[in-house]
């Protein structure tokens, strides 16, 4: 048996820029809103389909698409700076979301996930999840 490939360690870096518990972003209850990220791929293919997945609680979890051909940067890390929409704003004074990057598998042998907006195949997460501290203006 031989191996033609390399393998390698494929894993992204996320970051919200300025925002912690100390400085929450700022939302209108019921309007969407942006979550600014940073973004780093290392070792991400451009045929590779990303998503990111935003969670308020684990009833409610959103998706939006990542097109990697917006990054910028060499082969092994590409950088993109993404304001990722979030639609479900609650009626609170403040809430926290969790936000990570996920890898579609496209492997025949996986079993597609039920039908919603979103990925189609299942994710593996290339990064541990972010707090993103959101207060109400």
């Amino acid at each position: 048996m031989n191996l033609c490939s390399t393998i390698r360690h494929i894993k992204a870096e996320l970051t919200v820029p300025g925002n912690d518990s100390e400085n929450p972003l700022s939302f209108v209850s019921g309007l969407p809103v942006g979550i600014p990220l940073d973004i780093a791929l290392h070792s991400v293919s451009s045929e590779n389909r990303l998503w990111l997945r935003i969670t308020r609680s684990e009833n409610s979890t959103q998706f939006v698409s990542l097109d990697t051909n917006l990054c910028n940067g060499s082969n092994e890390v590409n950088r993109l700076t993404f304001t990722a929409p979030f639609y479900r704003t609650p009626k609170a004074s403040s809430f926290t979301l969790r936000v990570c990057i996920g890898m579609e598998c496209l492997f025949e042998d996986i079993h597609v996930t039920k039908g919603y907006a979103g990925p189609k195949h299942v994710l593996v997460y290339l990064c541990q999840e972010k707090n993103v501290y959101l207060r109400m203006v």
